[in-house]
């Protein structure tokens, strides 16, 4: 079993506060060195120092303020978990106030885990000496340090979890923690499983690249006259009158609503003719889709009109607008996307319009 496994297993047993041997409570204050914001009264743990192994699991669940890890006056330092335990920031928001991190022991292998789970917030300056960081969907980590942030540890992204660095150029990650990074277990590969963007400033986002499915295309025998495409254009919508092969919706780009460079494609619609990209929220009739003029309707629910695009000669056509931001997408969100077209003169149903199939995907940051 690889390490994240372990981690996987570890969270399942750890999903509880009972069955936890330390537990914050946060009884005086958000310091996370006061051993009077912990329960430990089922750990042989008594004390909580800086730069001082905590050998037990630790939970941190629901907390109602932000647990802080402060700079005790004696430069940097660590919240320090004993080699193979765990620390689980559940529902909660854990931060370091100056440079300060999460650790191992130096030396430790392999070393602590730490889990970010039900929309938690985990940011840190570093962390370090063989800490394996696990963040869930709907949860983040940022690193406010810079130059290795990622000291001698490493991080699992699942698809919904933001990874952040304030100091960190997209260039820097790439150069210094792209090969730390893993999804779902996977090697992270930028464009491939992973997007990463500059926030703007001195640092970067890093997210997982959402896949793209088709769905609701036309060679299911539910187009309706018949005109169900041959296969010849891929996963494509019924057939129509430029070919059998159907038009056929694809996406470019990656699924980062701050990247904002996603485009839809359609090929194989009528040449020289409109075609209405759109979006909706719904995979209609459970994405087996609808009769609609020579097609199926594929999208629906809060339908946004995204562009209206002339087919070249050939019958493509492709978006050039910011298609998150015209359809008001927001980090977490599922959509479905469709093309609408014009067939005039060919139509096989006598319509005298078709569509493409639908595709669908998750919004990342």
């Amino acid at each position: 079993m690889t390490k994240f496994g372990i981690i996987t297993t570890v969270l399942a047993l750890f999903a509880a506060p009972a069955h936890a041997d330390i537990v914050w409570t946060g009884a005086v204050s958000g310091d996370i060195f006061d051993e009077a914001n912990w329960d430990l009264s089922g750990s042989t743990v008594t004390v909580i120092d800086p730069n001082v192994s905590i050998d037990d699991n630790i939970l941190i669940v629901n907390a109602a303020a932000t647990v802080e890890i402060p700079n005790t006056g004696g430069g940097q330092v660590r919240f320090q978990i004993g080699n193979g335990y765990t620390l689980t920031i559940d529902a909660s928001v854990v931060s370091s106030l100056q440079n300060d991190g999460v650790g191992g022991a130096s030396g430790a292998s392999p070393g602590p885990n730490v889990l970010v789970t039900n929309g938690g917030s985990f940011n840190p300056y570093f962390i370090s000496n063989h800490t394996a960081l696990d963040i869930s969907s709907g949860c983040s980590a940022t690193f406010s340090g810079g130059a290795n942030p990622i000291n001698g540890s490493a991080v699992n992204l699942t698809a919904g979890a933001i990874l952040a660095f304030l100091d960190e150029t997209p260039t820097d990650y790439i150069n210094q923690h792209l090969n730390k990074t893993t999804v779902d277990g996977a090697p992270a590969v930028v464009d491939g499983n992973i997007s990463v963007v500059s926030d703007g400033a001195s640092g970067c986002i890093v997210s997982v690249i959402s896949p793209v499915t088709s769905y609701c295309t036309g060679d299911q025998g539910t187009c309706p006259c018949g005109n169900e495409n041959d296969g010849s254009n891929g996963s494509a919508g019924c057939a129509n009158g430029a070919g059998p092969g159907g038009g056929a919706l694809s996406v470019s780009g990656s699924t980062s609503i701050a990247a904002g460079d996603l485009a839809l494609a359609i090929q194989g619609a009528l040449p020289s003719q409109p075609c209405l990209f759109f979006q909706g929220n719904n995979a209609v009739n459970g994405g087996n889709g609808v009769t609609f003029g020579d097609g199926l309707r594929c999208a629906g629910g809060a339908v946004v009109r995204l562009q209206v695009r002339f087919a070249d000669g050939s019958g493509d056509a492709q978006t050039t607008l910011d298609i998150p931001a015209a359809g008001g997408c927001m980090v977490g969100d599922t959509k479905r996307y469709q093309g609408w077209y014009r067939d005039p003169n060919f139509s096989l149903c006598g319509t005298s319009f078709n569509l493409s199939n639908g595709v669908e995907l998750d919004w990342g940051p």
